[in-house]
């Protein structure tokens, strides 16, 4: 009977190297973050730099948002930046039907994942993104990030000369 409770003895050091930080990456996949004007697509820039910020918190914990027309969870909050970064690898444009943007969606989601999710300490959401906003007014989810006091850091992807955004492979032809 003893041997079926499990006894466990000695002692465990179970503090861990959180600071209690939530980063959120809201990564645009937009057909728009295909153009080439960013040493690259503006979709690999955005990837890159989304993994440089995740390998600037060791210990705290990252999710993904992505939107295109809609937004999506992709990723929920977790500490394993190896997982993160293989979701931002496996991030395309082909994963959002809709090739429009809707930075409003992102911000929605993004706080609704807080709000469920989010821990005490600090949270912010990195929105990763070209700047092309074709749905959507930002002053009410702004407005109610605000009040949640969390942070959004924008970081806009490409050129002002900007580039062609190429087609939609499956659009009928001409």
């Amino acid at each position: 009977l003893v041997a079926l409770a499990r006894p466990q003895g000695g002692e465990y050091d179970t503090r861990s190297n959180r600071s209690g930080r939530d980063l959120l990456v809201a990564l645009d996949l937009s057909r728009s973050m295909l153009v080439q004007d960013a040493g690259g697509t503006r979709l690999d820039r955005a990837k890159a730099l989304a993994k440089d910020l995740a390998g600037e918190l060791p210990g705290d914990r990252v999710g993904l948002v992505i939107f295109g027309g809609a937004a999506f969870l992709q990723l929920p909050l977790t500490n394993d930046h190896a997982v993160f970064d293989r979701f931002i690898d496996a991030a395309t444009t082909d994963a959002i039907e809709d090739p429009s943007t809707d930075i409003a969606s992102a911000l929605d989601v993004s706080r609704t994942v807080f709000e469920h999710e989010g821990g005490e300490g600090h949270r912010a959401i990195v929105l990763l993104t070209d700047g092309e906003r074709s749905e959507g007014s930002l002053d009410q989810p702004l407005e109610k990030l605000g009040e949640a006091q969390i942070p959004v850091f924008a970081y806009g992807i490409g050129t002002p000369a900007g580039g062609f955004v190429p087609a939609d492979p499956e659009a009928p032809g001409d």
